[in-house]
């Protein structure tokens, strides 16, 4: 076999898995037209046929830049316009979410208080909701670990913790567990 032929079969192959790949949402979307069309072409139909629609938006899709003043304008600006209200409206939420959870995460008070809301709200739902308060736990902060005080809680104790309180029967609830170290500051 030539490179020429070798080169030619790649390409058949290529445009092979292409057409595999575009061919059937390009006629499934010609076969929804088509269906549409037929559907819509009578006079008492509640939709307009494609072929209508594209020839009442022509002028808007072929021209999204022009502005006449007021809301006559093109599609361009009123998808700035939409864009902006959006990213305005994320931003607020995004500002005040973060000034909420650094408020709730950082106040014990706070997050018991949290806590207290959604047990009222999850409890008739079979939700049990737990407010877990530890002492001081030791981790491995940014590869640095901690004192290393045996007399300390570490993450396992956390989690050990926790473990117990999801295996308790469903219909017991604590609504809140304080985990405090036996002597957290004796020094060994």
């Amino acid at each position: 076999m030539t490179p020429a032929q070798l080169r030619l079969r790649r390409v058949q192959a290529r445009a092979g898995h292409v057409a595999g790949i575009v061919l059937p949402p390009v006629v499934m979307l010609g076969l929804l037209g088509v269906v549409w069309q037929v559907l819509c072409s009578s006079p008492d139909a509640s939709l307009p046929p494609p072929t209508k629609v594209l020839a009442d938006t022509h002028e808007l899709i072929t021209r999204p830049f022009y502005d006449n003043g007021g809301n006559d304008k093109g599609l361009f600006w009123h998808l700035l316009a939409s864009l902006k209200r959006v990213a305005l409206g994320y931003s607020l939420a995004a500002t005040i979410g973060i000034a909420l959870g650094a408020l709730i995460g950082g106040s014990k008070w706070a997050m018991r208080g949290i806590t207290q809301c959604w047990q009222a709200d999850l409890r008739p739902h079979g939700i049990r909701v737990i407010c877990i308060c530890p002492s001081e736990v030791q981790t491995n902060w940014m590869g640095k670990s901690g004192r290393n005080n045996p007399n300390k809680l570490y993450a396992e104790d956390i989690g050990a913790t926790i473990m117990a309180a999801l295996t308790m029967p469903r219909r017991a609830l604590w609504p809140e567990l304080a985990v405090f170290a036996n002597n957290p500051w004796k020094e060994d």
